[in-house]
């Protein structure tokens, strides 16, 4: 018989090791909203000194260098940050290996990001309060923290689903999701079918977040919600937007 139980955290370690590190890159390293995602950055911080969280293999990282201050970035994973290091510029990018709700580099920033639902890989309320209480410590008054993930009123977080993300001629991108309501945690799912090839597959389980608990989080760290966007243009975020990206400030 199937047995159902999963070990979240297995999921997450899994799909961070080199060779997923690798193809993650090939099939996510660009994304089209991340240029005018590192020019809010820019113009939220100033120019000044940034701080990434949990950053893979650099998307968000490597189109600053040059732009501002300077950029740190702290990646619990190895592997990624093996392939952000292979990267042109990665050179004048400050790496740290470490987990972002842990780590304390004893020095501020202008702003501090945690992007493309990152902050939902950490699997528990009390963990991702550490997080907010480190970023809080690394933000100099006045400061930033951008911190982009899913909003579960903007989705059906129930039972089991099924998306065709991508079809090229020969290739298929399939993403699969089964939600565990009573833990706030879903797993996925992302089969890379390439013709005559044999498929892959990387998983991940991500905790979501109600609004509610993002403001309390950031309230306990001191820092304050002043604006949530459906985008990185800024558009202002409705009740039901699946994605958020979500603007701390510090006293």
């Amino acid at each position: 018989m199937l047995d159902y139980r999963v070990d979240f955290d297995e999921l997450n370690d899994y799909s961070n090791s080199q060779p997923w590190a690798d193809r993650w890159h090939e099939k996510f390293g660009y994304r089209p909203e991340t240029e005018p995602a590192v020019a809010q950055l820019l113009r939220l911080s100033k120019g000044g000194d940034i701080l990434g969280t949990a950053v893979g293999t650099g998307r968000h990282v490597l189109p600053l260098v040059g732009k501002c201050s300077s950029i740190e970035a702290i990646e619990r994973h190895e592997a990624m940050l093996n392939k952000l290091k292979e990267q042109p510029g990665s050179d004048r990018v400050v790496t740290h290996l470490g987990d972002p709700a842990e780590m304390r580099l004893g020095k501020t920033f202008d702003l501090v990001f945690n992007l493309a639902l990152e902050i939902q890989t950490i699997l528990t309320i009390d963990k991702q309060q550490e997080f907010f209480f480190r970023a809080s410590e690394h933000l100099r008054p006045g400061g930033f923290l951008i911190v982009e993930c899913m909003n579960p009123s903007g989705y059906r977080l129930e039972g089991q689903h099924t998306h065709i993300m991508r079809i090229v001629p020969g290739e298929v991108t399939l993403s699969y999701e089964v939600y565990h309501p009573d833990r706030h945690i879903f797993t996925q799912a992302f089969v890379f079918l390439k013709d005559r090839k044999t498929p892959d597959v990387y998983t991940a389980a991500l905790r979501w977040n109600e609004r509610s608990e993002l403001i309390q989080m950031g309230s306990n760290a001191g820092l304050e919600l002043t604006e949530v966007w459906q985008n990185w243009d800024g558009t202002p975020a409705s009740q039901d937007s699946p994605m958020c990206i979500h603007v701390f400030q510090k006293a």
